[in-house]
């Protein structure tokens, strides 16, 4: 899957690049676009390019071109679990 495919709000983690040049790859690198790197499309323009990116801490834009060069792995993210409630038939009563 590649990154001009990712829906918008869904993380997913750079993994490589396809049909690119070294100047490409010079550049995407320059943009924080590195594999293993979080990733998430926050907005798309109403044409369709460009892309609003978040990557890792870092907000850019790119155009749709570049982000079809990007090979993505989407995210699934394990519900959180709330350890934070007590259960009352674990918790041992003081005598008064």
């Amino acid at each position: 899957m590649t990154l001009d495919n990712l829906p918008i709000g869904q993380p997913a983690i750079v993994k490589s690049y396809q049909e690119t040049t070294p100047t490409q790859i010079s550049h995407f690198l320059a943009l924080g676009i590195a594999p293993e790197t979080p990733v998430q499309v926050l907005r798309i323009a109403p044409l369709g390019c460009p892309f609003q990116v978040k990557i890792g801490q870092s907000l850019i834009s790119i155009r749709k071109a570049e982000a079809a060069s990007v090979v993505i792995s989407p995210e699934t993210i394990a519900p959180k679990v709330d350890t934070s409630v007590a259960h009352t038939s674990m918790v041992k009563k003081q005598p008064s």
